[in-house]
């Protein structure tokens, strides 16, 4: 926070302290990380405030093998973007707005997996949404970013309310929100079947929001309007990753009836997403989609059950999926360069072409984690892309292999679109230079380098297992004693899949790659238009509430306004009556008195005159005219 106190004059300085600050943080969650491994979990909690004599709202730490990985996996991403940014953003006059804004979403984000109440948990999630909006909407002044800014903000708020319902529920039904509690309760007393369901059931739609789930999945896409450093820490290894965080952590509370429910959706959203991007020309979107495919995965698997597959998934996404969207920040940021002043679209993969020889470290990094997202054996994403298809098969059960099926279908789709935007991006000619013949390229320095090839590196098997080919191996799976594991013994089955789903969707892009796409057809406006689903969720949802508000404005303006403005003149109108009256007949009628009064009394001061001559006079006059007064009255 103290970066928005500082000087632009002196903001590289200012970034590298955002820099120190996060290599703390990452030295400090790796420490904690190996005190985990030796205690199985810290807490800690404070009291913060009561309400009553026996109501104490408590803040803590709750810290478990799920929680203290994900605090290294965020805080190193965060570290690298932050690194990254300082070359991406050198020259711009807001740098130091721009760090500012990240060291407020990495604090959210820590506070998110370090609280141990679901209150706390809440209050965090949502300054994660409202640090991820000023994220977005971070180029203000473009129409779009403050669209999409203002997208994710309120379609995030409107899925919260589920999260909402479920702390009420929780707090109604087990008098607690402290996380170790409500797990102990959970699992040792009987609670209103009803009750456990909706709990559940509002968590996930909280989940469904930030982690872009079907249909809440609008948003994502249009958030790539930030700044590439930002898609690559929310879009890949933080706030999407929140919901799937939150869905392991609140496991226990997941009956089976939420599970199918979240399965479904899971599986429909990597349909979806991958389905999606498969048209896409814009870089940045296509990976856009792709995340939306890969947290489907993850959900699918929460659904089975495997919470384990689901966490592996989420810590090997975070790293391959940062280092596609660095590496596309650094095509971006090369094109950018190349292009100048022209108005051309320097995130529009059809203006690429051959950037293999020229951005050859941008290259080797962007294929291995691509590779990775496609499932290729000897890189993260097979491995934890076969531990949930192997879930998916575990126990025989019709809805997991519905589930199996879905998600191979969406893993060749995947391997389509990636081999696809790989080879238009790298490959063959630079089409820029058709338009622009001046235009010049090259690879960018080291501090945008460095990290896509620490990313690409930890894309790679070496660290989670020792056998490429054995995912079951993985210490992530191992060390997560606390969930059941759910595989099936069909592990040669699952894998030889996983790598003929691979290859087929390889094989059909080269067959396909030189046939023109038709686009009027069917099939690529739904992919490119993501279902319609934006224009389904105007029609049947924000253009009625437009309608019914433009309505209620009307009603306000012409009848309530009216009325009140009616009933403001009758008020001045009557306010002028009564001080009209007041005026001439209160007023008047007390002024004539004082008028009658003062004449009587001016009238007895002449009598007052001195002479005794007089007052006999008056004597005689007034004693005659009682006695006249008496004849007459008798």
């Amino acid at each position: 926070m103290l970066l928005f106190f500082l000087n632009n004059k002196i903001s590289p300085l200012a970034a590298w302290l955002g820099v120190a600050a996060q290599a703390f943080c990452l030295l400090a969650s790796i420490y904690i990380f190996t005190q985990i491994q030796t205690s199985q979990q810290l807490y800690e909690e404070f009291t913060w405030f009561e309400l009553a004599q026996n109501v104490k709202i408590n803040f803590g730490y709750w810290l478990d093998f799920h929680n203290a990985l994900l605090l290294v996996v965020v805080n190193l991403v965060a570290l690298l973007v932050n690194i990254y940014s300082i070359e991406y953003k050198k020259g711009d006059n807001t740098y130091l707005r721009f760090f500012g804004y990240l060291g407020l979403f990495i604090f959210a984000m820590n506070g998110l997996l370090l609280s141990d109440n679901l209150l706390f948990v809440f209050v965090f999630w949502e300054l994660v949404g409202f640090a991820s909006y000023l994220l977005i909407g971070y180029f203000f002044t473009k129409p779009a970013a403050a669209l999409a800014a203002k997208k994710a903000f309120i379609v995030n708020r409107i899925a919260d309310l589920g999260f909402v319902a479920a702390i009420m529920i929780i707090w109604s039904e087990y008098d607690t929100l402290k996380i170790h509690d409500l797990k102990y309760v959970v699992f040792h007393f009987h609670h209103s079947f009803f009750w456990l369901f909706m709990a559940g059931i509002g968590l996930f739609i909280a989940s469904m929001g930030k982690s872009a789930q079907f249909p809440f999945q609008i948003w994502l896409p249009d958030a790539m309007e930030g700044p590439t450093p930002v898609s690559a820490l929310i879009h890949a290894a933080t706030m999407v990753a929140a919901g799937v965080y939150l869905m392991v952590k609140m496991s226990f509370i997941i009956i089976p009836e939420v599970g199918y429910f979240i399965a479904i959706i899971g599986s429909v959203t990597a349909l979806a997403g991958a389905f999606s991007a498969l048209t896409q020309t814009d870089i940045k979107r296509v990976l856009a989609f792709s995340t939306i495919s890969q947290l489907g995965f993850m959900m699918a698997a929460i659904g089975l059950g495997a919470y384990e597959a689901a966490f592996f998934h989420l810590v090997t996404h975070a790293f391959f999926k940062a280092c596609l969207f660095l590496s596309a920040g650094s095509v971006i940021h090369a094109q950018h360069h190349a292009i100048g002043h022209s108005e051309l679209d320097a995130q529009d993969m059809r203006l690429m072409g051959g950037l293999a020889k020229k951005l050859p470290l941008t290259f080797i990094s962007y294929l291995i984690s691509g590779l990775a997202l496609a499932g290729l054996p000897l890189l993260s994403g097979f491995l934890s892309k076969e531990a949930i298809l192997s879930a998916a098969l575990s126990g025989n059960s019709p809805l997991g292999q519905i589930v199996f099926v879905c998600l191979v279908v969406a893993s060749f789709m995947t391997a389509f679109y990636i081999v696809k935007q790989i080879w238009t991006v790298f490959f063959g000619e630079w089409n820029l230079k058709r338009l622009l013949p001046d235009a010049q390229i090259h690879e960018n320095g080291g501090l945008m380098v460095l990290p896509l090839l620490l990313l690409a590196s930890l894309s790679t098997f070496i660290f989670f297992v020792k056998n490429p080919f054995d995912f079951e191996a993985s210490w992530i799976l191992s060390f997560a004693h606390d969930e059941e594991r759910l595989y099936t013994e069909n592990h040669l089955l699952v894998m030889s899949v996983s790598l003929a789903v691979f290859l087929v969707g390889i094989v059909i892009f080269f067959l396909t790659k030189n046939i023109k796409n038709n686009e009027n057809a069917v099939f690529y406006e739904l992919s490119f238009h993501q279902l319609y689903l934006d224009s389904l969720a105007n029609r049947f949802f924000t253009s009625p509430i437009l309608y019914f508000s433009s309505k209620i404005n009307t009603i306000d303006s012409k009848l309530v306004d009216k009325s009140v403005n009616l009933l403001g003149v009758g008020h001045v109108v009557l306010a002028n009556i009564i001080a009209w009256m007041d005026k001439y007949f209160v007023d008047g009628l007390v002024n004539f008195l004082a008028f009658i009064a003062r004449k009587i009394g001016v009238g007895f001061s002449k009598m007052q005159s001195g002479n005794v001559q007089n007052y006999i006079l008056y004597t005689v006059i007034i004693i005659t005219m009682f006695i006249l007064a008496l004849v007459v009255w008798f």
